[in-house]
């Protein structure tokens, strides 16, 4: 199992999340998956994994360690409205041809008043 160290965390009041730039450590194992390191983050902050983030993973060559950058969201809505769409179909948070939801836009059937 990857063992995953926080080297710098940044609550960001604006956006309403937590920001963060991990270590994680993987030696002589492949590098996790996205899902993976959503659920270890995820038990590491005691919040639900469906609001982790995972931006970026970066493996470093030779040696079993990689450093992936992190959101944390409080809410979901936040979340759906910061995030580019393709970060949020590689989290699994939005299936393919799934399209993310706008404020403001009538869901179908409804109609605008």
């Amino acid at each position: 199992m990857a063992e995953v160290s926080v080297i710098f965390e940044n609550d960001n009041v604006l956006f309403d999340r937590k920001e963060l730039k991990c270590d994680i450590s993987h030696e002589g194992e492949p590098t996790p998956t996205i899902r993976d390191l959503k659920s270890i983050i995820a038990s590491k902050f005691k919040v639900d994994d469906d609001l982790v983030i995972i931006r970026e993973v970066k493996q470093l060559f030779g040696i079993g360690k990689s450093i992936c950058t992190v959101h944390i969201y409080k809410e979901r809505r936040k979340m759906l409205e910061l995030e580019p769409y393709h970060i949020l179909k590689k989290n699994g948070v939005i299936e393919v041809g799934e399209k993310k939801e706008k404020e403001g836009e009538a869901k179908e059937g409804e109609e605008k008043a």
